[in-house]
């Protein structure tokens, strides 16, 4: 994603913007260029495939969704007045479950939507979790 933004458009751009290693980000840069998720243009890095999404089944699919946690955990640290975190619990009946599921849905389809007609400026990252608490505990 960093590709998507012009100033970020090298490996010593990202790994300035992401507080990484040059070498670290050549090296997964060097991965997704022969993965065709980025391209080497006139010695700017460029996106390659414009959209992947693994499937629930996949094996690092998992990986990714701590990962990004992870570093939602990592801002909560640094209370950057700009970012937003809810966490909150309800309680709700079975058959609301399938319309609240929907209702969240349609609120990140809208994210996605006006995230897609964006000018690439700055990375981003939105994390969604919806999860039964009690583990189906009957009370």
């Amino acid at each position: 994603m960093a590709t998507t933004i012009p100033e970020l458009q090298s490996e010593l751009k990202i790994a300035e913007a992401l507080g990484l290693s040059k070498e670290r980000v050549t090296e997964v840069l060097e991965f997704l260029i022969s993965a065709g998720l980025v391209k080497r243009e006139s010695n700017r890095l460029r996106p390659g495939i414009s959209r992947i999404f693994l499937g629930r089944d996949a094996m690092m699919t998992n990986r990714h969704h701590v990962n990004w946690r992870a570093k939602a955990i990592e801002t909560l640290d640094h209370g950057n007045s700009e970012s937003f975190h809810l966490s909150t619990v309800l309680s709700l009946a079975s058959e609301d479950l399938v319309a609240f599921k929907e209702q969240l849905n349609k609120g990140v389809e809208k994210a996605r939507t006006l995230a897609r007609a964006s000018k690439e400026e700055e990375l981003h990252c939105l994390n969604v979790d919806f999860f039964r608490v009690d583990h189906g505990r009957s009370t």
